[in-house]
């Protein structure tokens, strides 16, 4: 296995500093009002101020249907198991989101699978994306990546992604699990109709 890489997925930035909200404490004050003497005990109001609405969940990370595997093939061969130069595969993945004022930030870690084929080498890189898409389904940002994958001298490998993706939400709202994020492999149309046809 590779050392892990570290990405800043689409436009919207880096975040250095995190906060979970499950470490904070939230403090509740209460506010005597018309404390003064002269009034009767009865007449004193007590007054709540309510904590900030906590956060209302993470977003959803999936795997888009179709893009979770890759064959390549040799340039200029056909899609016969002799041009075969390489397979991947997304592996299970594990995260977790944490808020920050006015974003959420999602942490991510995508293990990718990979094994050489009859007419590869002991290396292959793999190109896969991660898109964010807002409330209603619409494309926010995408950016692809590239790994690459050292087979040694068993023919397999695997390589662990580690990201990291900060999503503002406007006005300060808390609605983190209103967004989606999708991975997959950035399939050019003869990989996509080889996985189509399996």
């Amino acid at each position: 296995m590779t050392d892990a890489q570290n990405h800043n997925i689409g436009s919207f930035g880096r975040k250095s500093a995190r906060i979970t909200w499950s470490g904070l404490l939230v403090a509740l004050s209460l506010v005597l009002a018309a404390c003064g003497g002269g009034r009767d005990e009865a007449e004193q109001q007590v007054v709540f101020e309510s904590p900030p609405a906590p956060p209302t969940g993470c977003p959803n990370v999936s795997v888009l249907a179709g893009a979770e595997s890759v064959t390549q093939f040799r340039p200029g061969g056909g899609t016969g198991p002799s041009n075969v130069t390489a397979r991947g595969l997304i592996g299970d993945f594990v995260g977790e989101c944490t808020y920050a004022e006015n974003s959420v930030v999602v942490d991510l870690d995508l293990p990718i699978i990979g094994a050489t084929g009859p007419a590869g080498g002991t290396t292959a890189a793999y190109e896969y994306f991660v898109a964010v898409l807002g409330p209603t389904n619409r494309l926010l940002g995408k950016e692809i990546f590239v790994t690459t994958i050292d087979f040694g001298d068993t023919g397999n490998g695997a390589v662990l992604e580690e990201l990291e993706q900060m999503i503002p939400l406007p006005n300060g709202a808390a609605t983190g699990n209103r967004y989606s994020i999708l991975v997959g492999f950035q399939l050019t149309p003869q990989q996509l109709q080889y996985n189509r046809a399996l």
